[in-house]
C-alpha cells in the first residue's frame, strides 16, 4: 500500500443532518443468513473503528448532525471530536434497539466515555447528548457552529500536531499501547 506523505491529519464528517446513523437497519433486514451475515457486518464495524482508534495520524470527528449508535462509535473512535452546536444529538440507542455492543465496540466506549454516571447514562440509558451537553460531559471536545465545523476539525487536528508534528510510527505505537485493552479484544476476536 502507498502511504501519502503529504497527508497530516484525518477528518471525517457527514452531511448538514447526520454525522452517522451507524448500521443500515433497513439493510440488515434484507440479509438470507441472518446470524452469519450479521456477525460479518458488525465484524467490519469493529474493524473500521480499531483502524480508526489506532491511525497513524492525529484523527478528528467533524459531528455535522446526529450521530446515532454506530456513528456514535466511529466518532468515540477518533482522537477528537468538534460537533456543530446548533443541530444534531450523539445517543448510543443500542439498548433501544435491544443491541448488545461487541465486546471491542464495548472497550471502545470504556476507553472513550467518562466512567460513572456519564457512562451509565450513555450506555444504559440511551442519553441523547446536545452539543453543549456532550463537550460538558466530556464526549466531545469542542462545538463550532455548522459553517466553521470542518476548519475548526483542521485546527484541532494542527494543534495535536504541534509545532513539529509527529512521526507516524510513534503515535501509532503509543496510540496501541493506550488502548491496549481494546488492541487485545480485537485480536482475541480476529483469532476465533
Amino acid at each position: 500500500m502507498k502511504i501519502n506523505s503529504e497527508c497530516r491529519a484525518l477528518v471525517t464528517t457527514g452531511n448538514e443532518k447526520f454525522f452517522s446513523n451507524g448500521l443500515d437497519l433497513d439493510h440488515m433486514k434484507t440479509f438470507t443468513d441472518q446470524k452469519r451475515q450479521l456477525a460479518e457486518y458488525v465484524a467490519e464495524l469493529n474493524k473500521l473503528c480499531v483502524r480508526l482508534l489506532l491511525f497513524p495520524l492525529p484523527t478528528v470527528a467533524a459531528i455535522s448532525g446526529h450521530a446515532f449508535g454506530g456513528g456514535a462509535l466511529m466518532a468515540f473512535a477518533h482522537d477528537l471530536r468538534v460537533m456543530r452546536q446548533d443541530k444534531g444529538w450523539m445517543c448510543l440507542n443500542e439498548i433501544l434497539l435491544d443491541v448488545s455492543f461487541t465486546p471491542v465496540l464495548l472497550a471502545i466506549v470504556r476507553a472513550k466515555v467518562p466512567p460513572g454516571p456519564i457512562q451509565t447514562q450513555a450506555v444504559l440509558q440511551a442519553k441523547r447528548y446536545t452539543a453543549n451537553e456532550a463537550v460538558k460531559c466530556g464526549i466531545v471536545d469542542q462545538v463550532a457552529d455548522q459553517s466553521q465545523l470542518v476548519n475548526t476539525a483542521v485546527l484541532m487536528a494542527n494543534d495535536f500536531l504541534g509545532k513539529h508534528g509527529l512521526k507516524r510510527e510513534t503515535l501509532h505505537s503509543f496510540k496501541k499501547d493506550l488502548y491496549i485493552s481494546v488492541v487485545q479484544t480485537y485480536s482475541g476476536q480476529v483469532r476465533s
